[in-house]
């Protein structure tokens, strides 16, 4: 299982902390997709620049033959087995993070980062860090991260495998084979969706409401429309139904190299020492004042 390396953004000083704009403008799609501002900072310090951080992102969706082998199978390999895993839970995909996670610990824990006195484990993404990765990162402008996808020259279907007889003909199809996005990610738009570590929740007038729902899936599939395919893409998806634990033949994952927030107590000083941040300004109505009763001599 490959990882790439996706840097963030330097934290904005006035903040301490690095903020992105996620989301899409599109108003058919506001109520789940709106602009918002994220904030993201990576799991991992550059050595050569303190300043930088980063977090691992898989290269590819996990493929069936990568999930047997994580379920203690070992099967021939075969070109079905390197399409994505589809028809898993989000409880399936947690699980394999772990037992990815207790393999390495076991057979190859040198090959795992670490950050201070923390090491390395593996999980799913968070919804920020998809959506961060899926734009293109710091490989892109800032007129691109924001644009409906990805720069795609030479043509859409050559990065994406989306419902058409031009792209996938509605079939899964092997990881991997298409160019990879800027970060050298593959299939990150269209394939499988792909399942993130938080919960659904509705975003309006950008920020995100309390209820949290089902799990939430990002990027699209090959049974997504071509003018549907966009880096905003996100839908939830009910954990459950009448039988049991839903499962989509669409619906695959990713996994990520993470670690520890307070990998050290280095590190807790330091984020406890941070100023707070300035909050925005408020929008809030102030409620009426409260009506009083009338004096006796003025009522009727």
């Amino acid at each position: 299982m490959a990882f790439r390396r996706v840097e963030v953004t330097r934290p904005d000083p006035r903040r301490h902390r690095s903020l992105v704009v996620l989301g899409g403008d599109d108003p058919r799609h506001a109520a789940f997709e709106g602009g918002r501002e994220e904030p993201i900072e990576g799991a991992f310090t550059d050595r050569g620049d303190p300043r930088r951080r980063y977090f691992y992102l898989a290269k590819y969706e996990t493929t069936a033959l990568q999930m047997a082998a994580l379920g203690g199978e070992c099967p021939t390999a075969a070109r079905e087995l390197l399409r994505p895993a589809t028809g898993v839970t989000w409880f399936e995909a947690v699980q394999a993070g772990q037992r990815y996670s207790e393999w390495l610990l076991k057979h190859a824990p040198h090959r795992l980062p670490r950050e201070d006195n923390a090491i390395g484990y593996v999980r799913l993404p968070t919804e920020a860090e998809w959506e961060y990765a899926a734009r293109g990162g710091l490989e892109v402008s800032p007129a691109d991260f924001a644009a409906r996808t990805f720069p795609m020259p030479g043509g859409i279907e050559q990065y994406v495998w989306f419902r058409s007889t031009r792209s996938s003909n509605s079939e899964l199809q092997i990881v991997g084979v298409l160019k990879p996005n800027p970060l050298g990610l593959h299939d990150m738009l269209g394939n499988a969706d792909e399942i993130v570590l938080e919960p659904f929740r509705v975003v309006r007038q950008s920020q995100a409401r309390g209820q949290a729902g089902g799990y939430t899936i990002r990027g699209g599939s090959y049974q997504t429309a071509e003018p549907d395919i966009r880096s905003s893409y996100r839908q939830e998806l009910a954990p459950f139904d009448e039988k049991g634990a839903r499962r989509a033949p669409t619906v695959g994952f990713r996994l990520a190299l993470a670690t520890s927030v307070l990998s050290s107590p280095a590190r807790y000083d330091e984020l406890r020492r941070m100023p707070p941040v300035p909050s925005p300004p408020s929008t809030a109505i102030s409620a009426p004042p409260e009506r009083r009763p009338a004096p006796e001599n003025q009522r009727r």
